[in-house]
């Protein structure tokens, strides 16, 4: 695969990751990542902290979900170069913040490998609250998340 081919899958990839979340659809967004993913989000966050893999993507799927309305998720931009991607997003938490953040993608063999997500600022993570301790936010979409017995999330 040649520079432009491998930038033009990245591309697909980030993209595809993107929308799927803000759809609320993990089990197509579980399908871009490698066995091999590790995700880092922010340590002030409720659900900071590193991930490894599926399980840990969908443990922190699972937490995040009660923060943070992913159907307000929007791609702002998007710069790709080969295998890497830099992305800025804007999300809408449940306390009814927006919070524009960024996040450092690498994939490999058509899979995401590797994400870091950080925020422009990091003030509204003192006011996170979960979905169930606040009411609907203004045009928002009324997600639910539930959690089969076998760990898995889905979003409705």
């Amino acid at each position: 695969m040649n520079d432009w081919q491998q930038t033009q899958q990245t591309r697909r990839i980030v993209s595809a990751i993107h929308a799927a979340s803000a759809r609320g659809e993990i089990e197509t967004e579980r399908q871009l990542f490698s066995p091999d993913l590790v995700i880092e989000e922010p340590p002030y966050l409720p659900y900071g902290g590193t991930f490894h893999g599926y399980d840990g993507f969908l443990q922190l799927a699972a937490h995040a979900i009660e923060f943070v309305d992913f159907s307000s998720l929007v791609l702002e931009s998007l710069t790709v170069e080969g295998n890497l991607a830099f992305a800025v997003v804007r999300v809408r938490l449940w306390s009814g913040a927006q919070v524009v953040a960024t996040e450092q993608w690498r994939v490999e063999n058509g899979l995401a490998v590797y994400c870091r997500i950080s925020w422009f600022d990091a003030s509204p993570a003192a006011g996170m609250r979960k979905k169930s301790s606040v009411g609907p936010t203004p045009d928002s979409h009324d997600s639910k998340s539930r959690t089969s017995g076998n760990g898995e999330v889905s979003m409705k």
